[in-house]
């Protein structure tokens, strides 16, 4: 019955293997030609829920925020709200249809560095609220890549 064994074998490896789940969500600095971005997600994963940063393509500093439950129609108007202990700052954006992935991210462009940057680097959590969805981030631990992608973008 090597048959069995081998699937056994397999089937208990699938259940022994740890999935990645939001608990492992890191930041992570791209310094590319064409942008420079932190990214919050799942490392070596489509997983991405929060990006802020420049790029050849878009207007000065962008967030752009992936959420998980709340879905919105391609072009329509979002504010998408960034607060900390001490500080909430509204920004405007627009749902940005992903037809790769079959779903809308939230796009702020031109976003005000001198009210951003506080918001990344002063405090432990980044609070992300959409519509009526919220979602906490930590960044504590990444300020000093926050400094970095701030240098790159030339802000």
């Amino acid at each position: 019955m090597p048959c069995r064994t081998a699937i056994l074998t397999f089937a208990m490896g699938a259940i022994l293997a740890a999935p990645l789940s939001a608990s492992d969500r890191t930041w992570g600095f791209v310094n590319a030609d064409d942008r420079k971005e932190m990214i919050y997600g799942l490392p070596d994963s489509d997983d991405v829920v929060l990006t802020i940063g420049c790029s050849d393509y878009l207007k000065g500093i962008s967030v752009t925020f992936t959420p998980e439950t709340t879905q919105m129609k391609d072009g329509r108007k979002a504010t998408l709200v960034l607060a900390t202990d001490s500080d909430t700052q509204s920004f405007k954006g627009k749902a940005v249809y992903q037809e790769f992935y079959g779903f809308s991210i939230i796009e702020a462009e031109n976003v005000p560095v001198g009210t951003l940057r506080p918001l990344v680097t002063s405090g432990e959590d980044l609070h992300v609220e959409l519509q009526d969805e919220a979602m906490i981030i930590p960044v504590g631990n990444a300020k000093k890549k926050f400094a970095k992608m701030f240098k790159a973008c030339g802000v």
